[in-house]
């Protein structure tokens, strides 16, 4: 057992390939394939029978997934932490300061972190009441496994009027070889199962986007627009606002409600 901060416990699991029986088997992650698949091969083509329809439906999604960012924080904030604690430490699992053992993050096998949420009020401390983050994070010795995975349970984010509570599942794809200490600036696709709560009621959510937070100079959001059966992926950087579609790549200016694709030809609505 580890522990890193008041609001934060890890458990650092290591599968030693020597041993006759490895102390606990390393759990599967979910397959998360066909959803980065898709990302990469939009089906819908935008034109002009769909672009208002697809505008409308982004600022919807956006609304989600700005709701979301909370949880977004705190599972990227707990998984770096329980991998920064957890290279503290040696094979040995010798202490590094009072009351944390670790051990290095070597071979293979997997951390299993419980955070406890922030809750609504501060300065009170951590409270169970405001329900935890359980997330599993597999590892070799080539860095950080491709996928991450865990559980929301009854976790309270935010303040004011953007306090939230969800419970469910999250998923969080992250890339192939992803090294320790590059976790934090990696690019992460999410898949969300959740209950969300919020100041205007109780509703299932289920939603996927893919966000970059670091460096700021380098951060993006990438979400699904869905029309019909087809969707195009919605892109933004610090410089640009676009879609990805099946008939290629538009630039968009949203306030003047107008796309252009690369071949010059323009959207409005």
């Amino acid at each position: 057992m580890i522990r890193l901060r008041p609001l934060l416990v890890a458990t650092l699991i290591p599968l030693v390939a020597c041993q006759e029986e490895l102390p606990e088997q390393k759990p599967t992650a979910p397959d998360m394939g066909g959803l980065v698949g898709s990302y990469a091969q939009p089906t819908l083509a935008l034109d002009a029978s769909n672009i208002a329809q697809v505008s409308e439906s982004t600022v919807t999604v956006r609304g989600t997934v700005d709701a979301m960012r909370a949880l977004v924080e705190e599972i990227r904030s707990s998984v770096s932490g329980g991998i920064d604690e957890s290279e503290k430490g040696t094979t040995s699992g010798s202490a590094v300061k009072p009351g944390l053992r670790v051990q290095a993050l070597e071979g293979e096998g997997f951390i299993t972190v419980h955070r406890i949420c922030p809750g609504w009020e501060t300065g009170d401390g951590p409270n169970e009441a405001d329900g935890a983050l359980d997330v599993v994070v597999g590892f070799t010795e080539r860095g950080v496994d491709p996928v991450i995975w865990g559980t929301a349970t009854a976790c309270k984010l935010g303040a004011e009027s953007s306090a939230i509570q969800v419970s469910g599942a999250v998923n969080v794809y992250i890339g192939e070889n992803v090294a320790f200490d590059a976790f934090a600036s990696a690019a992460m696709l999410f898949q969300m199962s959740v209950e969300l709560t919020t100041s205007g009621g109780v509703e299932k959510v289920e939603t996927d986007f893919r966000m970059k937070l670091l460096p700021a100079e380098e951060q993006s959001l990438e979400y699904r627009v869905f029309a019909g059966e087809g969707f195009t992926v919605y892109g933004e950087t610090t410089a640009a606002r676009g879609y990805r579609a099946a008939n290629g790549t538009f630039s968009c200016d949203f306030e003047a409600k107008k796309c252009s694709a690369e071949s010059g030809d323009t959207l409005s609505w």
